[in-house]
């Protein structure tokens, strides 16, 4: 190929990642078209619109559809690095349509990836899918350890948004063990946070799951 060629596919594949990202912040602030447009211009320049799509068709309702995309996604990708990017979300959407077997799975790949590319974030990343795996599994005691791990390691990254979502697994593993008092404290300083990120979709999300376990009271 001609070194002309080259560099046009590698500008079309940066700019199909910069739009991706934009994908990423319009589906967090709940701004779910314009994700939707973003991603598949990502697309049209080359670059795999998962796992954000997916997550967009999870945060829709459309879980079958978040399940196969991501499933295909992860499929298809053959090395470390690539299947790395995918492993959190697939786990996140495993769990989501019920498929804990699948999530677990994913789980144990992930944390050999984390221990195999020695990522703090990655390795946050694994505790928090280990904690929300337990979680799921019906074992709100041993889903703690992980995800204050999880915590601690998202704070010495400055990853403030996943300190937050961590947070909303934490409270729900506390109501869960009876600990009602903790368990706001937790969905509190997860709803400023969110708030404060502008994370329309997820403040949404945790409204949702706090009107629905205080109408079960």
């Amino acid at each position: 190929m001609p070194a002309g060629g080259c560099r046009h596919r590698s500008f079309s594949w940066r700019l199909g990642a910069a739009i991706y990202q934009q994908g990423e912040l319009h589906r967090l602030r709940g701004e779910f078209d314009q994700a939707e447009r973003c991603y598949r211009q990502a697309s049209d320049h080359g670059r795999d619109p998962q796992p954000g799509l997916a997550l967009l068709r999870l945060a829709r309702g459309q879980g079958d559809a978040a399940a196969h995309g991501i499933g295909r996604a992860l499929a298809e990708a053959d090395d470390l690095v690539s299947r790395r990017q995918l492993l959190a979300a697939y786990v996140e959407v495993m769990l989501a349509v019920g498929d804990v077997p699948a999530a677990r799975a994913g789980c144990g790949e992930l944390a050999q990836a984390a221990r195999s590319l020695g990522s703090a974030m990655l390795a946050a990343a694994s505790d928090r899918a280990t904690g929300a795996v337990e979680l799921a599994d019906g074992d709100p005691g041993a889903a703690l350890a992980p995800l204050r791990r999880a915590s601690s390691g998202f704070r010495n990254v400055e990853a403030a948004y996943d300190v937050a979502r961590t947070g909303i697994l934490i409270a729900r593993a506390r109501r869960a063990l009876g600990d009602e008092e903790g368990a706001g404290l937790e969905f509190e300083a997860s709803r400023a946070t969110l708030e404060g990120l502008g994370a329309v979709a997820d403040v949404a999300m945790l409204d949702r799951l706090v009107s629905r376990s205080g109408s079960d009271r």
